[in-house]
């Protein structure tokens, strides 16, 4: 059996998963869900019965939904800034964590939950609730904890990425490579999995401390034809897919120097 592990000190700003189904076009030509606000009555009644009971509404009410496809319109808590939430909008579902985050063996029951209440509450599900996409995104943000001294050796030393351009480019940057910053996003098939796509995201992060710059990172796998024939079943397995692959990835990606910043800590698997 792997071992199972997680990082003390690691990166990860936030997980996200995320599923999205198709929506209908109105007699004005709009992508609609035409059952979306009696879904977020019923999904409001049924996180409250799992204890997310604070209910929060992003958006003005006088914005039109058809203006808001596929974007989250209402969030759901246990209590006040407290994590892992809901999400939810015409035609999207998230779940999301941020730190602590004790693995994946531990959000993935909370995954669960939230898709069994999507499945169990939309209105007339065969005919309307036609999976398109589910991502998930582990979004990493490394510091100077992590060894951050340059963003562009970061990138190149500790990540191993990094963008060839001419020469003769180069030679008009001020300071030479040093000040050269990269960015870029890698985009695959996944082998084995037709329906499956990676992503990678790479460049200068968000920084509160003006003295020193941080390194953003995003995995991402995006899947598509979604099987709702076994429920929830047929989504964990492949997000349980996705999650690794995005730790391959991860732990591919990082150098040795990296890894040990990250304070490796093996967790004891209970039981038989």
């Amino acid at each position: 059996m792997a071992s199972r592990y997680i990082y003390r000190n690691a990166p990860l700003n936030e997980v996200i998963v995320e599923l999205q189904w198709e929506l209908v076009e109105d007699q004005a030509g709009n992508r609609v869900d035409p059952v979306f606000r009696q879904f977020r009555e019923l999904f409001a009644v049924g996180a409250q019965k799992l204890g997310f009971g604070l209910h929060e509404s992003l958006l003005p009410d006088e914005i039109p939904l058809e203006l808001l496809s596929h974007k989250v319109t209402n969030r759901f808590r246990k209590t006040a800034d407290e994590w892992p939430l809901y999400q939810i909008g015409p035609g999207v579902f998230t779940a999301n964590i941020v730190q602590p985050y004790s693995g994946w063996e531990a959000f993935r029951p909370i995954v669960e939950d939230g898709l069994k209440l999507l499945l169990d509450n939309y209105p007339i599900k065969i005919d309307l609730l036609n999976l398109d996409r589910m991502m998930l995104r582990y979004i990493n943000v490394f510091t100077a904890e992590h060894g951050v001294r340059s963003v562009p050796e970061f990138v190149r030393d500790e990540l191993g990425l990094e963008c060839t351009l001419n020469e003769k480019i180069f030679q008009t940057a001020e300071g030479g490579m040093s000040n050269v910053l990269h960015s870029g996003r890698f985009e695959f098939p996944i082998y084995g999995s037709k329906k499956s796509v990676g992503q990678i995201y790479w460049g200068k992060g968000e920084s509160t401390n003006k003295e020193n710059d941080n390194v953003g990172l995003e995995l991402r796998v995006i899947s598509h034809d979604l099987d709702l024939s076994n429920g929830a079943s047929n989504i964990l397995e492949r997000l349980d897919f996705s999650r690794s692959m995005i730790n391959q990835w991860f732990e591919g990606l990082i150098s040795d120097r990296v890894r040990a910043n990250l304070k490796r800590e093996e967790l004891v698997n209970h039981g038989s």
